[in-house]
């Protein structure tokens, strides 16, 4: 258990500076639809990484960590809608979801 939580640890990190660098594309007037495309590219791919090996194993504690990265970034992406609207409005599943997806496919 302490390697996934070191390892959810780690990959939190990493996804939170490519965050940091949405945020300031951001600042300088990114599009919606190129915002999204960073965060599938950097963002999620990073917290995808390995999620077969630890996605049956994390804390609550973690799975919302890991979650929560995904909402601080739609409130960058689009600041005017709530958690679930940005969900609906980008076409894009939870996290949680996503990482239920992505074990199936491996199976």
């Amino acid at each position: 258990m302490k390697l996934n939580a070191n390892h959810i640890d780690a990959m939190v990190t990493k996804a939170f500076k490519h965050f940091h660098m949405l945020h300031v594309l951001s600042r300088k007037g990114i599009k919606v639809k190129d915002s999204v495309t960073i965060y599938i590219s950097l963002i999620r791919f990073t917290i995808a990484n390995c999620c077969a090996v630890w996605h049956h194993a994390p804390t609550s504690y973690h799975s919302q960590e890991v979650e929560c990265i995904q909402k601080f970034t739609f409130k960058i992406i689009v600041p005017a809608l709530s958690y679930k609207e940005a969900l609906q409005c980008l076409q894009l599943p939870t996290l949680g979801e996503r990482q239920i997806e992505l074990c199936l496919d491996i199976l």
